[in-house]
């Protein structure tokens, strides 16, 4: 199965089933459907980790350095970025 990279994921907490997902750079290896998109992945995590949903959070999305919405396609190798802005005051 096709797997993509995740290299920034602290927003989406860690948990031993995430744990067990990662490469030796400490870097999220997950695998994808053919055909996902950003927002499949998202998903996908969400089952694999906190509940946490595209909808629950504003979050901005980085493949291959790029800015992307939750419909872009994934390919096999696709390295991601995701960011949760923090908010406080």
């Amino acid at each position: 199965m096709p797997r993509v990279k995740i290299r920034s994921y602290f927003s989406l907490g860690l948990t031993e089933t995430l744990r067990s997902c990662m490469d030796k750079d400490q870097a999220l290896i997950i695998e994808i459907e053919p055909g996902a998109k950003v927002a499949d992945l998202i998903e996908r995590l969400s089952l694999l980790g906190p509940t946490v949903t595209a909808d629950d959070v504003a979050m901005f999305v980085f493949v291959n350095g790029e800015p992307r919405t939750l419909d872009h396609p994934l390919e096999p190798g696709d390295v991601l970025d995701i960011h949760v802005p923090a908010m406080g005051g």
